[in-house]
């Protein structure tokens, strides 16, 4: 009895480390380095790269407004003029969630038209603009009523897809 108490214990205190780490400290954490690499590089303007990982913007408790801030993060560290953009493409639809690969290397991806159709959308959308498709339009078109109807031609797709833009930053392009 005494092992199972001490078993049931341990998983509630790893299940609520995991979720305090998780939902507020580790996106709590957000740093933004510059660092200086000795390169060889023949330009007159230094190699600059911005590295972000692990924002966890796909799930459901993060935000745009998070990922947006990340950027103007980044872009405040950014003096010379040079800035980074993001935009976002968002398709509803089903899709397959698995490690795919060997034994030796595998990796945990999504497979689908929806994931596609997502992906050649974020391809499309400019800086601070968010592109979704019709379908997940219709769930959110009383809070964006004002959204702009596009059609794009996408590549591995063989009809249009239509989308709605939601967000147009100050340095989208027209």
């Amino acid at each position: 009895m005494e092992l199972r108490r001490t078993v049931f214990a341990t998983v509630i205190l790893a299940v609520i480390g995991s979720l305090l780490w998780g939902f507020w400290l580790e996106p709590a954490s957000l740093r933004v380095e510059e660092v200086t690499l000795p390169l060889a590089w023949p330009y007159p303007r230094p190699l600059r790269v911005a590295v972000v990982s692990d924002l966890h913007v796909g799930s459901p408790y993060q935000s745009v407004g998070h990922l947006r801030e990340v950027v103007d993060r980044i872009n405040t560290k950014l003096d010379d003029g040079a800035a980074m953009g993001v935009g976002i493409g968002v398709a509803t639809g089903t899709a397959l969630a698995t490690n795919m690969g060997s034994a030796n290397c595998s990796d945990y991806t999504m497979v689908g038209d929806s994931i596609n159709i997502a992906s050649r959308l974020q391809g499309k959308a400019a800086t601070g603009e968010i592109l979704v498709t019709a379908e997940a339009y219709k769930s959110i078109s009383a809070v964006f009523p004002d959204a702009i109807r596009v059609e794009y031609l996408l590549k591995g797709i063989s009809h249009p897809v239509v989308a709605h833009r939601l967000f147009r930053g100050p340095s989208a392009m027209t």
